[in-house]
């Protein structure tokens, strides 16, 4: 009688043995030279594989074909954003001797999406921190505003908006920003902090800010 597999006990499956299962599918998939794909959607769904498992300049390098057949698809550009930026950390943290994606060209896939899709909140949310990264305070709250507008019950907009609003010295408006972000996600660390800095150095309320 074949043996089980699991023999009676249970299978731990690690990080590395996940890795290693993901690298051979992408592997596997790549028998299929990237040239021969005609769906944006299909190389879109394989870069996102590919970006899951840090083949950065492989899941560009789809994308941009994707973007090539169909210049609207909104979730290739948003997905393009977050790989770039995945990529410019990466390079960043190992040094190595590759020209990093900058801040405008992450940014300039994020705002691609919002205009092909202006009701994608995601990408408001994105397009914001980005502008944030450029110190284009201004300009981040309108994305930020923008992606509230559509989603007002996703805190993170409101805990940016309470940053960028600090940063152009609006602090009774970053507090109010703040707040919302925590009746929104009372375990919201960063924005208790943020704001409790903000009441006792603003307001001179220590009381508050605690």
């Amino acid at each position: 009688m074949p043996k089980r597999l699991s023999d009676g006990k249970s299978v731990r499956l690690t990080e590395k043995t996940v890795r290693d299962m993901l690298n051979f599918h992408v592997v596997f998939l790549k028998i299929k030279h990237l040239d021969t794909f005609n769906d944006p959607v299909e190389l879109t769904n394989y870069a996102n594989r590919l970006w899951r498992i840090g083949q950065y300049e492989d899941a560009l390098a789809a994308l941009n074909i994707a973007i090539k057949i169909q210049p609207k698809l909104y979730h290739a550009w948003y997905l393009r954003g977050l790989v770039l930026h995945s990529q410019q950390i990466s390079l960043f943290n190992f040094n190595k001797q590759k020209s990093k994606p900058t801040n405008q060209e992450i940014l300039a896939s994020f705002a691609m999406a919002t205009i092909i899709e202006p009701k994608f909140s995601a990408a408001w949310l994105r397009r914001g921190i980005s502008l944030q990264l450029l110190e284009r305070y201004e300009e981040a709250i309108e994305s930020i505003n923008e992606g509230i507008s559509l989603d007002s019950k996703d805190s993170r907009f409101h805990q940016l908006k309470g940053d960028l609003l600090t940063k152009i010295k609006q602090y009774e408006e970053a507090i109010a920003a703040y707040t919302r972000s925590i009746e929104l996600q009372p375990d919201s660390y960063a924005s208790y902090f943020n704001r409790g800095l903000l009441k006792y150095d603003y307001k001179k309320d220590q009381k508050g800010a605690l």
